[in-house]
């Protein structure tokens, strides 16, 4: 093996480069919708299956943003969050918000059986464990929550890692893919028959003469549509300022061989400092993802001393036999823990938005997409008054 880690994510380091071209034109389509990650890519998917013609404008290369440096949980388990929603937005809030995830796992995996897509996928159980004895009780409320709005949860004493934990939430029949492998499947479904992707491309503004004409103007065309997705990291469009309070945390991830016997799970951590751990398997064998916030990384000059301090954590943990990936990347959250999936303008139906995934990108971008292609085709949807910008607070108990 090669002793020097590989500086790109394992999802890119082992799937072939995009090359989809730019714009160079104006174009007229249904739907165009701007970012090339997993929500841009499952929003256009869906808008195509339904009918539609769609654009989807990258502005450097898809699946190479936050999407492409992910750890690619697929999971409706997300550290501690149902006890926290139950106390803001009641349980009908938290019942919502945990059917969404776990229907879009159901729906990738769906799509995945549909398409024949050889994507590594498989079925395990989740983990939020306690770092610290003083966290058991937290986890334990946190599994009596979920388990209180219909989510597959138990407390468990046990958690399958070979170092200390103090009782964990697990969750059933969770999942794990290879997001790239995916989503390059999905894009090529999108790039045909009217539609069209469209990388190294970047969206400048949108315009509209209040007739129901749409523009969104690029550096390399306009593309007129009836309705407009911002689905970027963070919306490029903002003119109330409505999305200025999302914050932005960065994530370190390394791709590891160990000497111990493969964790059976994916695994997140309480606290402040959490910690995270799946495997995925290569034709090397299993690569563990390993990761963390601690203040020292968080606090790190450069992403290099990131890197050592993030092995340093993990070599107490596991028997680290060699780095072969690291990477990181930059995420947005929202101060409620909920992600914004809906109307962009309170008053205007036909600009949409899905953003502030929270680290959880891989069912909320899914989620995205169903949401989202059911209201621009006037499909009712269970979740959708959620999710809204503009209507969540109707949930709202405290």
């Amino acid at each position: 093996m090669n002793t020097e880690p590989d500086a790109r994510s394992i999802w890119i380091a082992t799937t072939p480069s995009t090359s989809y071209p730019s714009l160079g034109h104006d174009i007229e389509v249904d739907t165009v919708v701007v970012g090339g990650g997993i929500a841009g890519i499952s929003i256009a998917h869906m808008l195509k299956e339904s009918g539609q013609t769609v654009a989807l404008i990258e502005k450097d290369r898809i699946i190479e943003g936050t999407t492409g440096n992910t750890t690619a949980k697929v999971t409706s388990l997300h550290g501690i969050t149902y006890a926290k929603l139950t106390k803001r937005f009641g349980e009908a809030g938290a019942r919502l918000y945990g059917e969404a995830n776990e229907a879009a796992i159901s729906k990738i995996e769906e799509i995945i059986h549909q398409y024949a897509i050889d994507c590594d996928f498989s079925r395990l159980p989740a983990y939020t464990y306690a770092q610290t004895k003083d966290d058991t009780a937290k986890v334990r409320q946190e599994a009596e929550a979920a388990l209180q709005v219909g989510l597959p949860a138990s407390f468990v004493e046990n958690v399958p890692l070979p170092y200390e934990t103090f009782g964990a939430v697990m969750f059933e029949n969770q999942a794990q893919f290879h997001v790239r492998k995916y989503l390059l499947a999905l894009a090529e479904i999108i790039n045909s028959d009217g539609s069209s992707a469209f990388e190294h491309t970047t969206a400048l503004d949108i315009h509209t003469d209040g007739q129901g004409n749409y523009q969104l103007i690029t550096d390399k065309g306009i593309v007129s549509a009836k309705d407009i997705v911002v689905a970027t990291h963070k919306p490029f469009y903002d003119p109330k300022g409505t999305y200025k309070d999302l914050f932005e945390f960065k994530d370190y991830a390394l791709g590891v061989y160990i000497e111990e016997p493969t964790p059976q799970g994916e695994f997140f951590s309480t606290g402040k400092e959490p910690h995270s751990v799946r495997y995925q398997p290569t034709d090397k064998g299993d690569v563990i993802i390993i990761g963390g916030k601690s203040e020292a990384e968080m606090a790190a000059d450069t992403p290099e001393e990131a890197f050592r301090l993030t092995k340093e954590d993990y070599n107490t943990k596991f028997t680290i036999k060699q780095v072969g990936y690291q990477w990181f990347t930059e995420d947005y959250a929202t101060k409620d823990g909920v992600p914004y999936i809906g109307r962009l303008l309170s008053n205007d139906k036909h600009i949409y938005v899905a953003t502030g995934f929270n680290g959880w990108g891989m069912t909320s971008g899914v989620l995205a997409g169903m949401i989202l292609s059911d209201r621009i085709t006037g499909q009712s949807n269970p979740w959708s008054v959620f999710f809204d910008t503009f209507t969540r607070e109707s949930y709202r108990i405290g």
